[in-house]
């Protein structure tokens, strides 16, 4: 009878074993379910989390490019305004000059080569 009792012993050890067993490997696809899901689940977040940078990127693009061409734009009114404020102002001191001279050939000659003068260095600082 011992060796049965020992039998039957090893028999329950073997059955407590595979249950455990059984019960490890249901525990390791629930493991691995879970893992595969949230893995899904993040891939996911993911591409929508990178969508939503990239268009919130492109859109500051966009802000700081209009930004930028609306000063572009008043930085060249300003230098249109100050090359007309330029030129005529040189306009009034070669008249003023002219009428304090007296209108002779040659300060005719010096008001235009002023005013060519003034034209070249504006448009030589605007070219730059």
């Amino acid at each position: 009878m011992p060796s049965f009792r020992r039998e039957n012993e090893i028999i329950e050890l073997y059955k407590r074993l595979a249950d455990q067993n059984r019960e490890r490997e249901r525990e390791i696809r629930e493991l691995r379910e879970r893992a595969e899901r949230e893995k899904e689940e993040l891939r996911g977040r993911l591409e929508r989390e990178s969508g939503e940078l990239r268009d919130r990127l492109e859109r500051e693009n966009e802000e700081l490019r209009a930004a930028l061409d609306s000063q572009r734009r008043g930085l060249k009114d300003n230098i249109d305004q100050n090359m007309y404020d330029g030129n005529r102002r040189t306009n009034e001191l070669a008249e003023k000059i002219g009428k304090l001279v007296g209108k002779n050939s040659f300060m005719f000659n010096v008001k235009s080569k002023v005013k060519n003068l003034f034209l070249s260095l504006s448009l030589s600082v605007l070219s730059r």
